[in-house]
């Protein structure tokens, strides 16, 4: 519609959907705007976020986890951020009774930022869960799109690898999840989200029929866009 990008997901995973994604992007080309449609983008995992989130964004904060990892008694944060040409990953543990402070980073290639800053708008609902919360918020706290629709689900939280400066990797599935701006997203132990809330609340009509012209919130965002 007038040049605008429309890319619907219902799952986030990588390496799947990124390449779908990435294969979708550069098929429609040079586009004046993008539209991301996550209504009912449920399923998904942290490198599918990180990589969603490296086609809109040159760098800045993805997401930062607290986790509990064995053989640690305390905390350990973990931190992703995107830079021009890497992921980067902090990790941090405090001192503890046992050991010393440990301070981890790992660097990885990333995606390319195929959106060129282009305006976006993020099409969001209660079923918008888990790794799409986490683009989402990545997003909307660095200025890179704006969301519309009703509030996500409040779960951000997805399976994590840790990785410690011995280079021990542990599977994480309790981590507590925080936007760049420290809003706590999801979490596996607390309830700690109401879900994200939209920049502009848009009530679905009844009868909605998503990516059709019988989609009020679709159309509100092409509208917002000058479509």
């Amino acid at each position: 519609n007038g040049n605008v990008g429309y890319i619907r997901m219902d799952n986030m995973d990588y390496p799947f959907d990124v390449d779908d994604v990435r294969r979708a992007m550069h098929k429609l080309g040079p586009c004046e705007a993008y539209v991301i449609d996550l209504r009912e983008c449920r399923y998904g995992n942290l490198d599918g976020a990180i990589g969603m989130t490296s086609f809109f964004l040159d760098q800045g904060t993805v997401t930062s986890i607290t986790v509990r990892t064995p053989p640690y008694t305390g905390d350990t944060y973990v931190t992703y951020t995107l830079h021009p040409a890497a992921i980067q990953t902090i990790t941090w543990t405090p001192p503890t009774q046992t050991g010393p402070p440990q301070y981890f980073v790992d660097y990885k290639p990333r995606e390319f930022n195929l959106s060129a800053g282009r305006p976006t708008y993020v099409l969001t609902r209660g079923r918008t869960a888990h790794a799409a919360e986490i683009f989402c918020a990545a997003l909307r706290d660095n200025r890179r799109a704006t969301l519309l629709g009703v509030p996500t689900h409040g779960d951000a939280s997805v399976p994590i690898v840790v990785q410690d400066a011995y280079r021990r990797t542990t599977i994480v599935f309790d981590g507590i999840f925080y936007s760049p701006n420290r809003q706590c997203i999801g979490s596996g132990i607390i309830s700690c989200s109401g879900g994200l809330k939209p920049d502009v609340f848009v009530r679905p009509d009844a009868g909605i029929q998503y990516g059709t012209d019988n989609d009020n919130q679709l159309k509100e965002a092409l509208r917002r866009l000058g479509k």
